[in-house]
C-alpha cells in the first residue's frame, strides 16, 4: 500500500507546479474518489489523478518543468491522451480532457480482444519500454529475466523495423476513455489537509457517473477497462489523433 504523507506531498507538489504553469487541473478519478468517499488518498490506489484541459496544456514545457523538478516522464506507445510521470515510486497521470458542444471525454488505450494480437503487442511493448524494466534491476524472477532477454533483443533491431512494429501495434490497440456530460465539467475549490484542490462542484454525480451508484462502497480489486461505467469506445480513427 502507498505511504499516504509521501502521496500527499507528491500531490501538493505537482499542483505548485501545475499553478507556475497556469495550466488549470481538477482531481478526477482515484484520486477525487478518494478525498470526497474518505478525505484521504486511497492507500491501495497506485496513482495519483488530474484532469487537464486538452487545448491549454503547453505539453513540451510542462514535461521539461516536471523533469527539472524530479519527476520521471515515462513514454507509453499508445496514442492516448495522458502525460504520465513517476517520483519516488508513486506515479502521476496528467489526464489531457477535450471537450465539444455537448460532453467532455479523455482517451486512453487497452489492449485488443484478439489474443494474438494482444501476445504481440506484449512483446513490442518491451522493446518500447526499456526504461520501465530497468526500474525493476532487483527482480530475478524468471518473467523478469524473460522480459529483459525480449528486450535486449529489442536493442539489436533496425530503428526502422521498431517504428513499423510500433505502428502496427499502436493501430491495434483498443482506444476507450470515460465521457461526461459538459455541465458535470464546473469547478469549484475545497481544503483537503489544509491545501486548496480544486474538484468538481457536484463531485458526487462526478464520482456516481464514473464508477455506478455503489462508488460509496470501497472496491480494492478496480480494473479500470471493467469497473468503470462511462467509458466509450474511439473506434473511429479520426477520432484518435
Amino acid at each position: 500500500m502507498l505511504n499516504n504523507t509521501k502521496v500527499e506531498a507528491i500531490l501538493f507538489k505537482t499542483i505548485s507546479l501545475l499553478k507556475d504553469l497556469d495550466v488549470n487541473y481538477w482531481l478526477t478519478d482515484g484520486t477525487l474518489l478518494g478525498v470526497i468517499r474518505e478525505e484521504r488518498i486511497l492507500p491501495w490506489d497506485l496513482e495519483i489523478d488530474f484532469g487537464l484541459w486538452k487545448s491549454e496544456v503547453p505539453v513540451e514545457r510542462l514535461i521539461n518543468v516536471f523533469k527539472k523538478n524530479g519527476f520521471e516522464y515515462i513514454e507509453f506507445l499508445p496514442d492516448t491522451h495522458c502525460l504520465v510521470f513517476l517520483v519516488d515510486g508513486i506515479y502521476i497521470d496528467l489526464n489531457l480532457y477535450s471537450k465539444d458542444s455537448s460532453k467532455v471525454s479523455i482517451k486512453w488505450a487497452t489492449y485488443p480482444d484478439n489474443r494474438i494480437h494482444k501476445a504481440i503487442i506484449r512483446i513490442i511493448n518491451l522493446f518500447f519500454e526499456s526504461k520501465k524494466l530497468n526500474n525493476h534491476d532487483g527482480d530475478f524472477s524468471f518473467k523478469s529475466f524473460l522480459k529483459k532477454l525480449i528486450n535486449s533483443f529489442g536493442l539489436l533491431l533496425p530503428n526502422g523495423a521498431k517504428e513499423k512494429m510500433y505502428t502496427y501495434a499502436r493501430e491495434k490497440y483498443k482506444y476507450i476513455g470515460s465521457s461526461y456530460q459538459k455541465e458535470l465539467l464546473e469547478f469549484k475549490a475545497i481544503d483537503f489537509r489544509g491545501h486548496e484542490v480544486i474538484v468538481p462542484i457536484d463531485s458526487e454525480e462526478y464520482l456516481r457517473v464514473t464508477y455506478g451508484n455503489d462508488w460509496k462502497i470501497p472496491n480494492k480489486d478496480y480494473v479500470w477497462e471493467e469497473d468503470t461505467f462511462n467509458l466509450e469506445l474511439f473506434d473511429d480513427k479520426a477520432n484518435i489523433k
